[in-house]
């Protein structure tokens, strides 16, 4: 079967990117860039790109944002996107043919790269084709392959499997950060390479920077402090707008405030700052809190703002509806305000570290953990959703859930990568012993599948650390059916390995 005897929707035919079926995750171009994918993004099924949260290299470049898909490489000018502001976030168009010297762009008169997968298939279209209604099947009935086969597989079975597969989810994570923690020293290196050894004394916990080699720079804090608010930024962002919130992360960073009097910085210098990148500040003002918040904004950006490249967020890459009050990016940025304040000048990472060190105690561990990340109240904030969106009652910018979700996919890892670079075992083992002592998460759909069709009221789950186990299961083994390097699979199949 050719692929221009295909007669498939193009929903369905999204899922051979989203699957990966392809032998290669480095391409070309029709324009000739060379295309390193990173993070082939999440599947959307709304309204706008077709991935979310993508990562790629272009021509070594990084670039965070979109990625659309069509059959065809002219579906982008038949669907009109070229004068649809809505896809001025794609950095990358996926197209399954087409003409090899086509050239699209976006409504903005931007360049996008197009790549075509024809020749990059993992196999037959053939037989992907089968395989893709397969996995259509698979996710109509939403059933683990050995959801009817499992009823006596035994609680001890399961429980044993899980601090492993917890153990692999964090080592992804931790890989994922080193590759961040060396991007920001790339950045602060060829920002400062004239100056890279004047940085001040008071942020270098661990030893004096004697010059700019990375081995002397990853004992900078203030690398770890980019890195730490960028995983803040993409934590406060959830689904919908972490890419935006990455991106805002980038733009504005701590270590831009390397040579500023800090003391002279407050919140609202940091808010105003930050709108101004965001594209959010409104351009019509309805009650007077907003009025007179909009006005100070406007005032405090003027002794700061040479600081800013000029560099802004697209107001239309948001996702204003339909998005809950409470997950209004506004809030989002109001609240990565104060974390990047509490990085800044009360110095978020190194108590993120000495928390671990000096103390034994998982509860007094979680109750500093959960203190730290507590936002005071805001008297513009607190009482807005949005610019001009007054709420009924007084909320907090960073409710618990949210909280406790930091401490365990950012603060977690975070210490995890530190531990291993610095060579601290006792770390690492602290954190895995925190790990099996916070409270749970707030479940999820992926976990309430795992409950149902796996664990089945054998047990119930008491920890984070056999949360994060479940969706690594689910991700990296269900989904994918590598049920023969399951031990559930293996008992159920009675298979030796």
């Amino acid at each position: 079967m050719k692929l221009r005897e295909l007669n498939l929707s193009e929903n369905l035919l999204r899922h051979l990117w989203n699957q990966k079926y392809l032998i290669t995750n480095k391409f070309i171009s029709t324009t000739g860039e060379e295309i390193n994918v990173k993070k082939f993004g999440e599947l959307h099924n709304g309204f706008g790109p077709d991935f979310q949260n993508a990562e790629i290299k272009i021509n070594g470049i990084r670039f965070y944002g979109n990625i659309e898909f069509h059959r065809d490489a002219n579906d982008w000018h038949s669907h009109l996107h070229s004068t649809n502001k809505q896809f001025n976030t794609t950095i990358l168009h996926i197209v399954l043919k087409g003409n090899k010297n086509i050239t699209i762009q976006s409504e903005g008169k931007r360049v996008i790269p197009t790549v075509i997968l024809e020749k990059h298939l993992s196999e037959n279209i053939s037989n992907i084709t089968e395989q893709l209604l397969r996995d259509e099947g698979k996710k109509v009935f939403n059933h683990i392959p050995c959801y009817t086969k499992n009823e006596g597989v035994g609680k001890k079975l399961i429980l044993n499997m899980l601090p492993q597969l917890a153990k692999e989810r964090f080592d992804r994570k931790v890989s994922f950060m080193k590759e961040e923690l060396y991007y920001w020293i790339d950045r602060f290196t060829k920002r400062n390479i004239k100056n890279s050894n004047q940085v001040a004394e008071q942020n270098l916990p661990f030893n004096s920077l004697e010059n700019t080699t990375t081995n002397k720079l990853i004992r900078c804090s203030i690398i770890w402090e980019d890195l730490l608010f960028s995983n803040l930024c993409d934590a406060l962002g959830y689904s919908q707008h972490r890419t935006q919130m990455r991106k805002l992360s980038e733009i504005i960073y701590p270590s831009l405030f390397q040579n500023t009097d800090k003391d002279k910085l407050g919140i609202t210098e940091l808010q105003s700052l930050l709108f101004a990148v965001s594209g959010l500040k409104p351009t019509k003002v309805k009650d007077q809190p907003t009025k007179i918040f909009c006005y100070s904004l406007q005032q405090s950006l003027k002794p700061i703002r040479k600081l800013w490249n000029g560099e802004t967020i697209p107001e239309n890459s948001w996702i204003i509806f339909p998005t809950r009050p409470a997950n209004h990016p506004s809030i989002r940025i109001a609240a990565s305000s104060y974390l990047l304040i509490k990085i800044l000048k009360e110095k978020l990472f190194r108590e993120v570290i000495l928390i671990l060190e000096m103390s034994d105690s998982t509860d007094e561990q979680y109750y500093k953990y959960d203190l730290l990340l507590t936002v005071s109240y805001d008297s513009y904030w607190s009482n807005y959703w949005n610019f001009n969106s007054p709420s009924e009652t007084s909320h907090s910018l960073i409710g618990k859930s949210r909280r406790l979700d930091i401490i365990v996919n950012i603060f977690l890892p975070l210490i995890l990568l530190y531990s291993k670079l610095f060579s601290k075992p006792e770390l690492a083992k602290k954190v895995w012993e925190l790990m099996d002592n916070l409270p749970l998460m707030e479940t999820n759909s992926v976990l309430r599948k795992m409950e149902n069709q796996l664990i089945k009221q054998k047990f119930n789950l008491t920890s984070p650390l056999q949360q994060q186990a479940l969706i690594d299961l689910n991700e990296q083994y269900c989904l994918k059916e590598k049920c023969l390097d399951c031990e559930v699979g293996r008992k159920i199949f009675n298979i030796n390995k």
